[in-house]
This record gives C-alpha cells, structure tokens and sequence, in this order.
C-alpha cells in the first residue's frame, strides 16, 4: 500500500488525511471490540438486583462472556488466515448491532418473566462475545498487522481504543445515572454501543470501497483500483 491518499469521486484525499482516517478508524475498532463488555460491566449490579432478580446474573455473565470470546478467539488463531479479514469484520458486525439490542429490551418486565428474560440476556450477550470480541477482534487485528508496515503502527491505535472504551463507558454511566438515574444509563450505555458498532460498520464499509482493506489491488464494491493499492 501506497501513500498517494484515497479516491472518492472526483477528489483526492491528501495523503495526511488518509492517514489520519486509518488511526481514528483502527481507534474506533479498538473501542468496538471492547466497549459491549464495558457497558455489561457498568450495568451487572442494576440488571442483577431490579432487572433479573434472583437469577444470578452476575455469576453467569461473566464466565460465559469470557469462555465464548475465549473460545472464538482460539479458534480464529488456527482459521484466521483462512479468512479475508474485511470479509470476516463484514460478516461479524450487522449482528452484532442487532445483538445489542436483545439485552436492552430484556430489562422491560412487561416483556416477560425475569427467569426468561434473563436467559435471552444471556444468549444475546453470548452471540455479541462471540461476534465483537471474538470475529470482529480477529479480523481488526489482521487488518491493522497487515497494513502497519505502509500506514504506520495501526495496532498501538487500536489498542488506544481498547483502553478508550473504558472511559467512554465510566463516563456515560456516571453522567447519565446522576442525571437521570441507574435504569436511564443502562439504556444509555447500550445505545452508546449500538451506536459506536455502526460507526464501525460505516468506516468498515469507506475502506472497502476505497480499497485499502482489500488484500487485492482492486476494490471490490467500486470496482476502481485505489491510489492507495497501486503504489
């Protein structure tokens, strides 16, 4: 990969702000990997004692979350170079915002019993450790190893978003619960996810067309050869 910047449209984007869009993109996969935990985190105590009372919530979240993402991420340490890992982040990242939502709307007793809507809880946060921090993890690790020798250290950016998405978290928890109380921040940190998982998304989607993600030199949705590839 060149450094001649990006095409889009007519337009060349200079080579500083070409650049400068991979740090905060590769930043942004970094908080999006980590930050469904994060927001799991901040809410555990709300959700364990007024959403799923006497379900034991806290002592089930943790060790499934952890032995799925685990899991996925063993597996991918053997299948990963098997797979295109644009194609993988693609493929991870629409689910996973629909997965956001399944805990957040489990927290309304009107949706059912808290026996029941715990264990959808569950399977929803099951299948974002298994998409966001095991899939989408792979696929932004070797997206960002394969393009730091041309577009500079993208692993320490990504990591940078990994210690981000703690913060972030802390923060809207904190500002939103003294605003508006605990059950208002939950929801809060979870629209926060959903969000920030389809700005990834978006920004997945810009290198692609562009070119940059591709392990090609042509780009698979414009079918235009980037700047960036051919030099």
């Amino acid at each position: 990969l060149g450094l001649s910047g990006w095409v889009h449209g007519a337009f060349a984007v200079p080579t500083s702000i070409a650049r400068m869009s991979l740090k905060i993109t590769f930043t942004l996969f970094g908080v999006s990997v980590l930050l469904p935990w994060q927001c799991l985190l901040s809410s555990m105590e709300f959700m364990d004692l007024d959403s799923f009372p006497g379900c034991s919530w806290t002592l089930l979240l943790s060790p499934l979350f952890n032995a799925v993402s685990v899991s996925t991420q063993a597996i991918m340490l053997f299948l990963g170079e098997y797979c295109t890992a644009w194609k993988l982040a693609c493929f991870a990242l629409p689910p996973s915002i629909c997965l956001v939502v399944v805990p957040l709307i489990c927290l309304f007793p009107d949706v059912g019993e808290a026996e029941m809507r715990s264990r959808a809880a569950l399977a929803g946060c099951a299948g974002l450790a298994f998409f966001v921090a095991g899939l989408f993890q792979s696929a932004s690790c070797q997206l960002a190893v394969r393009l730091a020798a041309a577009q500079g250290p993208l692993p320490a950016h990504f990591s940078n978003g990994l210690a981000v998405s703690g913060v972030m978290a802390a923060i809207v928890s904190g500002v939103v619960t003294a605003v508006a109380g605990q059950r208002a921040a939950v929801v809060s940190l979870f629209a926060l996810c959903a969000a920030v998982l389809s700005l990834s998304l978006l920004a997945l989607m810009r290198g692609v067309r562009s070119g940059v993600f591709c392990d090609e030199n042509e780009s698979p949705m414009s079918g235009q050869v980037s700047p960036l590839a051919q030099a």
